[in-house]
Formats: structure tokens, sequence, C-alpha cells
């Protein structure tokens, strides 16, 4: 009997513990550890910190509505950590937003980045990009499951604007 009571308990707290854990206090009580985990991984190019921190049905949406999936933006991060010699990101976490379970806040992210060229020529990148990110409750904690732009990115190599996918600009 006393047996059945200790695992009617267990339940109960466990039950109890996860209708609460998705609350919007909860939420806005994650968000300073969770823009201090996005600013940490980049400054240890620690791509796993993303993997372990987005649901499976993570989503990047840029302004033209293009979409990436979560294996796609992973990847991308893997390159961008693996060409970099060194990373820094500034995480500016804005307004934060509660509806319906869903957590969000508006990020703007400064990053800057050193790339060395086979020659061994160091290359700096700073990146700016403004975003809302989304989160949903899942295994136990706040995941991104939906990133969308809401400006343009920029971005700056060598001290000279340049856009991703064109020739760098020439010195």
């Amino acid at each position: 009997m006393l047996k059945q009571r200790l695992v009617f308990i267990v339940a109960a707290v466990s039950i109890a513990t996860s209708c609460f854990a998705n609350t919007e206090a909860n939420f806005r009580k994650s968000i300073s550890g969770i823009c201090a985990g996005f600013a940490n991984a980049f400054y240890s190019k620690n791509a796993n910190w993303f993997d372990q921190n987005s649901t499976s049905k993570l989503i990047y949406v840029n302004l033209k509505g293009k979409k990436q999936d979560r294996k796609e933006v992973l990847e991308g991060m893997k390159r961008l950590f693996s060409a970099a010699t060194s990373v820094k990101a500034k995480v500016t976490c804005g307004a934060v937003r509660f509806l319906n379970g869903i957590g969000s806040h508006n990020n703007t992210v400064v990053s800057t980045v050193v790339i060395a060229e086979p020659n061994g020529k160091l290359h700096t990148m700073v990146a700016t990009a403004t975003t809302e990110d989304a989160f949903k409750w899942d295994g136990g904690k706040w995941k991104y499951f939906r990133i969308t732009e809401l400006k343009v990115p920029t971005y700056v190599l060598d001290g000279k604007p340049f856009i991703p996918g064109t020739p760098p600009p020439s010195k």
C-alpha cells in the first residue's frame, strides 16, 4: 500500500512539474540563460549546443520567406565554426512575448568571425542579424523551433560591406 502511494505521489509531482514548467514566468526566467548559452556556444564554436537546444522541427525563415530546416541550419553552423579561427558574438535579447505556450523574443546578434585562407591570410567578417526567435517546451527545457529574420542582415568583410555568395570586396 505504501509503495502504491509513493508511486502515485511521484506521478502527481511529475505531472504538476510538467504542467507548470512551460509557463510564461518560467520562460521569462529562462530567456537570459538561453541568450548567454547562445553567446557561449559561438565563443566556443560549439555546434552541439544548437543541436541540443533546438526542436526536431526547427525552421529558419529569411525575409523572402525561404525556409531552412534544422539539418540545413545545423550544417551551416558547423561549416561556419570549422572555417573560423575565432568567433565572437554579442547577443542582445529584446522584447519577450508569450502566447499559447510559445515563448519568443527579438534577438540581435553581432558576430565577428576570423577566417583563414589556405595560404594563412586572415579575414575578419562582422555580421549583424536581427531575428524573432520562438521557443517551445520540449524534453524538459525551452528549445528553439522557429527563427525568423526581422531585418536584412548586414555583412562587412575586412572593413568593407559585402553580400555573401558574391566575390569578396577588393582591398
